[in-house]
């Protein structure tokens, strides 16, 4: 269910019908609602470059935006609300991950295609850099190799031996692999809106586990 001021920890993130409001009771919270998730997306929404957007998202921005395709598309029938909560599933961050999308919204077309491309289907695109820690985006997309300008990402912190209490105190980048290598520095208010979300998941330290991505990369 929605919350208004405080999010209890959601070790178990899955999305159900449950979670969605009927929408007279929605369109009464709206504005409150509104403004929470204004905020909640402000402190997580960052530029790379002049390509592309990225949003980390949370379980409130997701319920937000079914909330929103089913009001103004006034369907809110059990199959269509199951539909949507199938769509918006693969962006609300398990324990110990942040999720986001990836909007492609710049460059020549070529380029961008290129971009959305290997956003789908190489992990060492986008990166995630915290000291001399890094974790790599995967695609979580229903199908990585259609291009698409929307992807949806998974960052698996706790599988990268990245607490939230280091990423919300030290210098932090975004790296992007593309035409160039392109460093995007994370501001503190984000690192720690992104610190949060994982205490919120229910985040639990252990040593890094072994990946199939490349363990070395070309650093810039």
């Amino acid at each position: 269910m929605w919350a208004l001021q405080t999010f209890p920890a959601q070790p178990d993130a899955s999305l159900r019908a449950s979670d969605i409001l009927p929408n007279h009771v929605f369109e009464s919270v709206r504005p409150r609602l509104r403004a929470l998730v204004q905020e909640l997306r402000r402190r997580r929404r960052h530029r790379i470059g002049p390509t592309c957007t990225i949003l980390f998202e949370n379980r409130e921005t997701v319920l937000w935006q079914i909330q929103e395709v089913l009001r103004v598309e006034n369907r809110f029938e059990p199959r269509h609300v199951a539909e949507e909560l199938a769509r918006y599933e693969p962006l609300v961050p398990r324990r110990g991950e942040l999720r986001a999308t990836v909007l492609v919204d710049g460059g020549q077309p070529e380029q961008s295609d290129a971009l959305c491309d290997k956003l789908g289907t190489d992990p060492t695109t986008l990166e995630l850099r915290v000291g001399d820690r890094r974790c790599f985006a995967e695609c979580v997309d229903d199908d990585p190799h259609v291009c698409s300008p929307v992807r949806y990402v998974c960052f698996d912190l706790a599988c990268c031996g990245i607490q939230p209490d280091e990423l919300a105190n030290r210098p932090a980048e975004l790296v992007m692999r593309a035409l160039c290598i392109r460093i995007e520095a994370i501001p503190q208010d984000m690192r720690r809106a992104l610190a949060t979300d994982l205490h919120m998941s229910g985040y639990r330290f252990g040593p890094p586990r072994s990946r199939r991505f490349p363990k070395d990369v070309l650093a810039p």
